[in-house]
């Protein structure tokens, strides 16, 4: 659980505070009302690298509604089991930062998450790896998506639009300050006929 430092953590007291402020938190220091904490005993999420934390994560996604905040602490989830998981709300993903919070998937033929109809999301903060898509869209038209401040090591695409071949449409779409590395494909795909208000920008690309 993010708490704000105390005396006992001289050494942890900087990395403590940035993950307690990057999610929202009432004044008394509790989180605010639709933060979801991965590592809650109520969602059970390890983060250690070993653990297959599919299950809570599958979990956490299904139970998101509009405004919730799904917060992933410092650690490695690993999703060796992991189905995709599909969007219908307005959500934010939120890691302690890209080099701090690692998502990994099982294998480079699953997704992360898919948009489905009314659903947008904002992720930040986090880095992936061995995912097929990080975001794939589903429905004719996305809009609202933004990625900022992430690291994708080892996918197929960033965003894979497929379900645009006909007459989707892309809307408001960023992608800023993140890095993509070894993507077998194409990093950031959009085949919509129709793309407006897109920003990518500040990106680093290695193959």
């Amino acid at each position: 659980m993010v708490s704000l430092p105390s005396a006992s953590d001289p050494k942890l007291w900087g990395t403590k505070y940035n993950e307690y402020l990057s999610v929202e938190h009432n004044p008394d220091g509790t989180h605010a009302d639709g933060v979801i904490n991965v590592k809650s005993s109520s969602i059970g999420a390890t983060g250690d690298g070993v653990t297959d934390d599919s299950v809570a994560v599958e979990g956490a996604l299904a139970s998101m509604t509009d405004g919730d905040v799904l917060f992933f602490p410092s650690g490695n989830y690993l999703l060796s089991t992991y189905s995709a998981q599909t969007i219908t709300a307005n959500i934010s993903i939120i890691g302690a930062g890209k080099g701090k919070t690692t998502i990994t998937g099982p294998d480079m033929t699953t997704d992360f998450i898919s948009t489905g109809t009314g659903g947008s999301v904002n992720i930040k903060g986090a880095g992936f790896s061995t995912f097929d898509s990080i975001i794939k869209g589903t429905t004719n038209d996305v809009d609202f998506v933004v990625v900022d401040e992430c690291r994708v090591d080892g996918a197929k695409h960033l965003y894979d639009d497929a379900g645009f071949a006909t007459t989707g449409d892309v809307d408001r779409f960023r992608v800023t300050n993140c890095s993509l590395s070894n993507i077998s494909g194409v990093a950031i795909d959009f085949q919509a006929p129709t793309t407006e208000t897109t920003h990518i920008q500040n990106n680093r690309f290695d193959t």
